[in-house]
């Protein structure tokens, strides 16, 4: 069902796409390219309790954006790589990519649809890491899918936006099942006065993972939004979510069975059903202290579904001060800190994580910048009656090249 979903979405997203390219002939043309090569030192690449492996790590990200964009529609391109290579591990050397295509049109001045395919390949280690805060083995992984959104403002304080999401998750290595996902989203928000916004989203998806589970959840939560004065904004959110988990999974009871005249044991696969409520919200604060120091600090409680068939919630505060020194040189520091909650029909597991990380930049002319920065990263995870500690740093200096807005043409 899902791979038919997802084929007639994309159907509609090329139909759509062909059918404006005339407008677009003579629409503004530009191209924005960059590359970015980063030198790291990484104490603990596969970020493991024991046998600890550090590495140099070369890595090059190039990246592209081309756009199309003329009176009611916009088409745009977008494409990024990341190689690493490691120096005494060359058997973890990757490529990464990820990859959008998307239309845009405006059908009147309150009705616009977009339509984009996306497609990405990544290792699930760092990837997960950085979006989770959950340790999981290094493999790869590839995503691909398509998505239908439209828009609609009835009245200069009103807006109305949904979407539908479908793809595909594949594990090429086979540690981890296959997925096939549906998503839905509507949000409808009000704007009550200049600075103050409230609204509602309400959710869904569907995902299939491999001849193993069935996962579904609903979710709705009402938000808002206030722009104390002109250097501060607060914003705020509160919900719940609903998650059914089917699972198949051996049975504990045995059954006998006579194969070629030898009677074997035999566990046969059965269905088990579990439900699990949760509560979502978020709270957050941006601050420009001056024009040149600002912060954030944004709290909150999340659901998501893990690569190993696992409802999650993750609970996390995360806080990122910049200061601009400078037109040629800024700094920051970002700290974070996860609890992720995993819950399974045989246990429940708590992994703590820990990250730190601050940064220096300095433009050396208008398209050319250095880096310079480190980090520090631990988790602990409750596993049963054992904890399982991990930590690593990483420290790495990084010459970043821009060009923008080659090719223009109005």
């Amino acid at each position: 069902m899902y791979r038919i979903v997802a084929l007639l979405a994309l159907s509609a997203w090329a139909f759509t796409l062909a059918s404006g390219l005339s407008e677009s002939l003579a629409a503004d043309r530009y191209i924005n390219t960059s590359i970015e090569v980063v030198k790291e030192y990484d104490s603990n690449v596969l970020f493991t309790e024991k046998d600890k492996k550090g590495d140099f790590v070369i890595r090059i990200k190039p990246k592209i954006q081309v756009y199309n964009d003329s009176e009611r529609t916009r088409v745009q391109f977008t494409s990024s790589m990341n190689g690493e290579k490691y120096v005494k591990n060359p058997d973890m050397d990757t490529i990464e990519t990820d990859n959008a295509l998307s239309i845009t049109h405006a059908w009147t001045q309150k009705f616009s649809t977009s339509l984009s395919g996306f497609f990405r390949r990544d290792e699930t280690l760092d990837a997960l890491l950085e979006s989770t805060g959950v340790v999981t083995s290094r493999q790869e992984r590839i995503s691909y899918g398509a998505e239908l959104a439209a828009s609609y403002t009835p009245s200069p304080t009103r807006e109305l936006r949904g979407g539908v999401v479908g793809g595909f998750t594949d594990y090429p290595q086979g540690y981890y099942p296959d997925q096939q996902f549906i998503q839905a989203y509507l949000d409808h928000s009000w704007r009550l006065t200049p600075r103050a916004t409230v609204g509602v989203l309400v959710g869904g998806s569907l995902i299939d993972y491999k001849d193993e589970a069935t996962n579904d959840t609903v979710h709705g939560t009402i938000y808002g939004r206030y722009d104390w004065d002109q250097t501060t904004t607060l914003e705020a959110g509160v919900g719940g979510r609903f998650t059914w988990l089917e699972q198949h999974v051996p049975s504990s009871t045995p059954t006998v069975k006579l194969v070629d005249d030898d009677l074997i044991f035999v566990y046969p696969v059965v269905t088990e059903d579990s439900s699990d409520p949760g509560l979502l919200f978020n709270a957050g604060i941006t601050k420009n202290w001056t024009t040149r120091f600002s912060s954030s600090l944004q709290v909150g409680r999340e659901q998501y579904n893990s690569a190993d068939v696992v409802s999650a919630e993750r609970n996390f505060v995360r806080t990122v001060f910049n200061y601009k020194y400078s037109d040629y040189a800024s700094m920051g520091l970002r700290l974070g800190y996860n609890l992720n909650i995993e819950e399974s029909s045989a246990d429940t597991d708590k992994t703590r994580y820990l990250t730190t990380a601050s940064w220096l930049r300095w433009r050396l002319s208008e398209t050319l910048t250095a880096g310079l920065g480190g980090s520090y990263e631990y988790s602990v995870e409750d596993v049963g009656s054992a904890d399982i500690d991990r930590d690593r740093y990483r420290l790495w200096v990084s010459i970043t090249n821009e060009w923008p807005r080659l090719f223009e043409n109005h």
